[in-house]
């Protein structure tokens, strides 16, 4: 003991940053196997830090005003707001590679630049992806053959099925049943119906053949 201080290590700590473990009598103290692995009292600031940890029992409980708990993939912060942070390289915005989530309400699963989920404040929801899928008991959407939009009680596959069906490549299917649709197809634009009425003040039909 030593002046209110208690350092132990193969080279005596002199502070509470050095490895080994150093014991103030102000109540400080530190841990330390090196700057990766540390259990650290200063400041006013409880620090745990480690490359592997583990907590275990039949209840745990962490209370603290401020809390950092960090590891190479994983970030949990307590600081403006609430931050946490996971990926291969921890994300440390709403547009880097990862996931992100901030106690604003505000996240960013990334994958790349070019596919992510996000909300903002300021964009709102913004969803980019190079191919998408979405399909619910009456609904179909799809980046696949150029674009799709299916819609029915059954949804329908083709341009001769009952309901509604949207191509990218400009082709359509509004149908009713066989009898009764609107349908551009291979070139040929189709209205068919058991009883159809076409009216007001100038009605003009133009066709090659009709």
């Amino acid at each position: 003991v030593n002046g209110g201080s208690f350092a132990l290590g193969s080279s005596l700590p002199t502070n509470l940053s050095s490895n080994g473990i150093f014991i103030s009598g102000s109540g400080e103290f530190n841990f330390q196997q090196d700057s990766n692995n540390l259990l650290k009292q200063s400041g006013g600031t409880f620090q745990i830090k480690s490359q592997n940890a583990t907590i275990s029992g039949s209840s745990v409980t962490i209370g603290a005003e401020d809390f950092d708990l960090q590891a190479s993939t994983l970030r949990l912060q307590s600081a403006a707001g609430g931050k946490l942070a996971l990926g291969g390289t921890l994300p440390t915005n709403l547009s880097s590679n990862g996931i992100f989530l901030s106690g604003s309400g505000e996240f960013n699963i990334q994958k790349d630049s070019d596919e992510y989920f996000r909300f903002t404040t300021t964009n709102g929801l913004d969803i980019s992806v190079q191919n998408f899928d979405l399909k619910t008991t009456s609904q179909h959407i799809s980046s696949s053959r150029g674009g799709v939009i299916a819609m029915g009680g059954t949804i329908p596959m083709n341009l001769q099925s009952n309901g509604i069906m949207l191509s990218g490549s400009g082709e359509f299917n509004l149908q009713s049943d066989s009898s009764n649709f609107i349908r551009q197809t291979n070139g040929t634009f189709s209205i068919q119906s058991q009883n159809a009425t076409i009216s007001g003040s100038s009605v003009t039909i133009g066709a090659e053949t009709f």
